[in-house]
């Protein structure tokens, strides 16, 4: 096994004197103690500050820790303003550290986007995750060709380097507040030798957490730069693709590998929200070179395409470019499970399409309603299977698979039970409050839906009851 850049400090032992400060290999039942025969490997042990305090680069400023976050969408200009702000330490206050140690600094988090784009396009072989500071608004830039820098507006995040991670806030949570508005691309993922010089064909352990991606105009909100990459690994989670009015695709992923190659692209997207989005390409997900596709808890709710003839519209595709004899060649699949479709418009004929007929993806408890399609009366209600690149529609061969869309409900409602619907018709004066809430409760967005907590009183044979139920809105 491999011990590196691990830091201790004030630990004891019950044998002192014989003690080492890092790993014991010892194959002797009996010889455990250094002074019995173990060696003690230690050189793994220290470093000189701990890893976990800090990941950023040494020359960063760090904010006190009582400064706000910031309440305004920050400027545009492509000069780094060097700002970064920290989060609160995440150590328990009650923790009995040593009096003669001093505390470890505050996580770094980002709220200018060219100080972020310098740290994720630099070069590096650890995992590394990068925190965007809640409130922080990024509308992001369009890349000027000749000048190589990005005009009206910030870079987009942008990654090149595997075990990459990207969360809004401190823990990756949608109700921090991190927003990524327009640009050509929001987030986008790159072969690293475009901008450190070393070649990383290969991305994976990517995560986005807890964005919302909104205001796109001819924009794929995450997409990645095909040239180069051979492999990606990309999971999006608890993350908001809203309010689109001209957008290309939300997670297009893209490899450039030989025509033979399979299994490719890896893309996760879990407790994502897609809602109200005009889309003019041809799906919302969509990959390249036969795509493993799982989609979990998502909610796609009022979106729409614009007819085109010449493309197939739904909102996930997993396409090969192996083919013989117009029949596709394909190891796709795509799986989806407690999701939800409403009141989606012109799709071409189904939610979903696979070019592999043998596609082995799981589709189970997802719910449809009110979805419309432009083959309307040709339509499947779920995953189409289709290996031939003319035979898309049921009419003309395609396979539909629905048994997995049929959920009497939405699996991201609330799971309470129904608040009681019969109220006391008079109430007692002397045990109930006197007066009434001013304002309802604040609703905050969660997993691509809202909730708001509604509070019953009930009064039975003299008891008071307060029965709580959470009511989710779309």
């Amino acid at each position: 096994g491999i011990q590196a850049n691990n830091y201790q400090n004030l630990n004891t032992f019950q044998e002192q004197e014989d003690a080492c400060y890092g790993l014991t290999k010892s194959n002797n039942e009996t010889s455990y103690p250094l002074s019995t025969g173990a060696t003690c490997f230690d050189e793994g042990f220290k470093a000189a500050i701990c890893a976990l305090t800090s990941t950023s680069a040494p020359t960063h400023t760090m904010m006190p820790s009582t400064s706000t976050m910031p309440t305004s969408t920050p400027s545009v200009s492509m000069m780094p303003t060097k700002k970064l702000t920290e989060f609160p330490s995440l150590l328990p206050t009650t923790s009995k550290m040593p009096s003669q140690t001093t505390s470890p600094p505050a996580a770094i988090c980002y709220n200018d986007a060219d100080s972020l784009f310098k740290e994720t396009t630099a070069y590096s072989e650890i995992p590394k995750t990068f925190h965007v500071c809640p409130n922080t608004t990024f509308n992001i830039g369009q890349l000027d060709f000749v000048s190589g820098a990005y005009v009206n507006g910030v870079p987009p995040i942008t990654i090149c380097n595997s075990a990459t991670k990207i969360l809004c806030g401190p823990h990756g949570n949608i109700e921090d507040n991190c927003t990524l508005i327009g640009g050509e691309h929001s987030v986008h993922i790159v072969n690293g030798k475009y901008f450190h010089g070393t070649n990383t064909p290969v991305l994976k352990d990517l995560l986005i957490q807890g964005f919302t991606f909104t205001g796109g105009i001819e924009t794929k909100s995450i997409t990645t730069l095909k040239f180069g990459i051979e492999h990606i690994d990309l999971t999006v989670r608890n993350c908001r693709f809203v309010n689109n009015p001209n957008l290309r695709s939300n997670i297009n992923v893209n490899t450039f590998t030989s025509v033979t190659s399979t299994g490719t692209e890896h893309i996760t997207v879990e407790d994502c929200h897609f809602e109200n989005q005009t889309i003019t390409q041809s799906a919302l997900i969509h990959g390249s070179q036969e795509p493993k596709i799982n989609i979990r808890r998502c909610s796609f709710i009022n979106n729409q395409f614009v007819a085109n003839n010449d493309q197939i519209s739904t909102l996930i595709h997993s396409p090969s470019l192996r083919k013989s004899d117009n029949k596709f060649i394909s190891n796709s699949s795509i799986s989806i499970e407690d999701s939800c479709f409403e009141r989606n418009k012109n799709m071409s004929f189904s939610f979903a399409l696979s070019t592999n007929v043998d596609d082995g993806g799981i589709q189970a408890n997802n719910y449809q309603n009110l979805n419309t399609f432009q083959e309307q009366e040709d339509a499947c209600y779920g995953l189409t299977k289709s290996n031939n690149e003319t035979s898309y529609p049921l009419s003309t061969g395609a396979t539909c698979f629905d048994e997995g869309f049929k959920a009497a409900i939405c699996a991201l409602t609330s799971t309470s039970a129904p608040a009681p619907t019969m109220m006391p018709s008079t109430m007692p004066t002397s045990t109930m409050p006197t007066s009434t809430p001013t304002s309802t409760p604040s609703m905050m967005p969660f997993s691509g839906t809202t909730r708001a907590c509604r509070v019953s009183v009930i009064w039975i044979e003299g008891v008071v009851f307060l029965s709580v139920m959470y009511v989710y809105y779309f």
